[in-house]
């Protein structure tokens, strides 16, 4: 078996749809993939012989506004530390990216907090933030759920 590499590249289109069929997201169509790929402000990907195996996503302004889009690891690959890698890179990226006063968020699936944690992500409510919302008048996934 072949080492998984982390490039810091958007995904393919289809690839893009494939990996998120795999985690259980439901499908997008080609249209929509291709659009939220290239808005991403920061997009790091985890390959293995070329195949897109895992991903992480940012969107935003690339400078004061950051929300994490997407952190997607092959079921096949789950627990082998590579989520703890698209982690790093994103972290790095907010690093050298983010400007004074810059917010970067994220919406992990129930249960994933601590995850998150690990990594110098805290839970909001805390300081000037609530405990964060999300907009329910939207499609649902097709062919897919995110609990």
């Amino acid at each position: 078996m072949s080492d998984v590499v982390l490039v810091e590249e958007r995904p393919g289109v289809a690839e893009y749809i494939a990996l998120r069929q795999a985690m259980g997201w439901g499908t997008v169509d080609e249209e929509t993939a291709r659009i939220t790929i290239e808005r991403a402000c920061f997009s790091a990907c985890l390959r293995r012989d070329g195949r897109l195996v895992g991903l992480v996503r940012a969107i935003g302004d690339g400078c004061l506004y950051f929300a994490v889009s997407d952190v997607m690891v092959s079921p096949e690959l789950r627990g082998g530390g590579h989520g703890a890698t698209l982690l790093k890179a994103l972290n790095a990226y907010l690093k050298r990216a983010a400007k004074p006063g810059a917010s970067a968020t994220l919406q992990p699936l129930a249960g994933r907090e601590p995850f998150y944690e690990k990594f110098g992500w805290v839970r909001c409510p805390g300081g000037p933030f609530g405990q964060g919302m999300v907009f329910a008048d939207v499609p649902p996934p097709v062919g897919g759920t995110f609990g």
